[in-house]
């Protein structure tokens, strides 16, 4: 992270990466993330999405200033809003949960 941080304060364009980790402690675990890389639940063959995503897209969807399919045509809907190295200040969102048994989490990330 910090890396990308010092590239951005050079001038460099705006950079970032995106991350999302799992930690299970015996029925416990919990999903941390920042950006759109995403942890999904496999339950009673049902998948969940876990995490939301860090987006401009999201956040237009969120505040209920457009709906998802005017969302998805925004030009920069894909910009990230949270990033890794994208400031000096890194804020992850954590979700806790309980584990049963037959659960299968699914990590992803480009």
């Amino acid at each position: 992270g910090e890396e990308l941080t010092l590239s951005a304060e050079r001038g460099d364009r705006i950079i970032g990466s995106t991350v999302v980790a799992l930690v299970v402690e015996g029925s416990r675990a919990a999903c941390v993330w920042v950006g759109d890389s995403r942890c999904y639940l496999w339950r009673g063959q049902r998948l969940y999405q876990l995490s939301r995503d860090h987006s401009l897209l999201q956040r237009l969807v969120d505040e209920r200033r457009m709906d998802i399919e005017q969302a998805r045509a925004y030009p920069s809907a894909r910009a990230l809003t949270r990033a890794v190295g994208a400031s000096e200040q890194l804020v992850l969102d954590v979700l806790e949960l309980e584990v049963h048994p037959g659960d299968v989490f699914l990590l992803c990330s480009d």
